[in-house]
């Protein structure tokens, strides 16, 4: 009896060590990187698929998904997997964003055509290879879908723009097709980064008419979500002024007719309505505007004796902007506004004035990520 309490102590000890090594061994096991995982990859998995292998293969590309998360060469790997056995059905692998990682699929296939291959990654030129290959393949398949050999197509570098084939012949590939739309939709309602570049004319009204009109060029940046959207902006007005203007130094009116003038601001646009291919939304900003009296003509004059050398104000602004995307993150905007400004010039001709401006944007809504 004591001989068999004795056997059972020591077993339950050496199961706690064991258990305790197990778990000391869990937590300090090392975590292979992605970068080994894909490395390694680019040698097994044309093993395995010249072995028809295709269940290791199925687990090969599991263990990359597990040590990857979400890089395309799993998408692209796991999509002609479910091609390869349709059991698989396709919409499992397939969710609104896959256009992006055709189109990113089918610009590197293109680089890689019109590069020599020392010029990239070895391990990475191998999987690209192999995904080639295993797509060129599946295309001697006489039983695919039409949605199935178009995903082929571009896998096997047949495609060289992905959207424009689907876009053109979406009536042959419906599901695909919805799934792009549904993708634009999504991505339009989501929030991004925002920029543009603007172009456009700047419009004086009472007194300031003095000035003229003038052109106008700048850019944009910011961020937005589905509905609201908040910019900084910077815009430059050039053309000398349309009639002269004087000013008073020093107890002196000078006579002026240079001119160089600018908007640094913020920007604030909220859509009132937004639809998946236009929006329209009112604008609100507020920010700097001014323009310089001397100019480049003045070279190395010295006008000491003019400063300051520029007439200054706050600009409050309203208006509304309208926006048409031609696809899902390219547009073009309009932006018409009324630029509430109070220029001072005290002594000299009246500026007194506020301004409209019609701009027209040139941007990308950058998704999210």
């Amino acid at each position: 009896m004591k001989t068999l309490a004795i056997l059972m102590v020591a077993l339950v000890v050496i199961n706690l060590q064991l258990h305790a090594q197990s778990v000391e061994e869990r937590l300090t096991a090392k975590k292979p990187a992605c970068r080994e995982v894909l490395a390694n990859a680019a040698s097994v998995l044309p093993e395995l698929y010249a072995q028809k292998a295709f269940d290791s293969l199925k687990k090969a590309i599991d263990i990359m998904h597990n040590a990857c998360l979400d890089v395309r060469e799993v998408f692209y790997l796991k999509t002609l997997y479910s091609i390869e056995r349709p059991s698989i059905l396709l919409a499992r692998n397939m969710d609104s964003d896959f256009m992006d990682k055709l189109n990113t699929y089918a610009a590197r296939v293109a680089v890689l055509k019109n590069r020599s291959p020392q010029f990239y990654d070895a391990d990475e030129y191998k999987l690209i290879s192999f995904i080639k290959q295993w797509a060129t393949d599946l295309l001697a398949k006489k039983n695919l879908s039409a949605e199935d050999r178009y995903l082929c197509n571009v896998f096997a570098g047949n495609i060289n723009n992905p959207e424009k084939e689907l876009r053109a012949n979406k009536d042959e590939y419906p599901e695909l097709y919805a799934l792009l739309q549904q993708g634009y939709i999504n991505e339009r309602n989501s929030g991004g980064i925002t920029s543009a570049l603007i172009v456009g004319t700047w419009m004086p009204t009472k007194d300031l008419r003095v000035l003229g009109n003038h052109p106008s060029v700048g850019v944009s940046f910011g961020g937005r979500t589905g509905r609201d959207e908040l910019d900084f902006a910077l815009q430059f007005r050039f053309v000398n002024s349309k009639n002269s203007y004087d000013v008073l130094r020093q107890n002196t009116l000078y006579s002026r007719d240079a001119y160089f003038g600018g908007y640094i601001g913020v920007d604030y646009t909220r859509y009132i309505i937004h639809k998946t291919g236009y929006e329209l939304g009112w604008l609100a900003g507020a920010g700097f505007d001014g323009f310089d009296i001397t100019s480049f003509s003045d070279g190395n004059y010295n006008t000491d004796y003019l400063k300051p050398l520029s007439i200054n104000s706050f600009n409050f602004n309203t208006g509304l902007r309208f926006n048409y995307f031609f696809n899902a993150r390219g547009f073009i905007g309009l932006q018409p506004r009324y630029n509430f400004i109070n220029y001072g010039n005290k002594g000299g001709t009246s500026l007194r004035g506020n301004a409209v401006s019609i701009d027209l944007l040139f941007g990308i809504a950058h998704k999210a990520y």
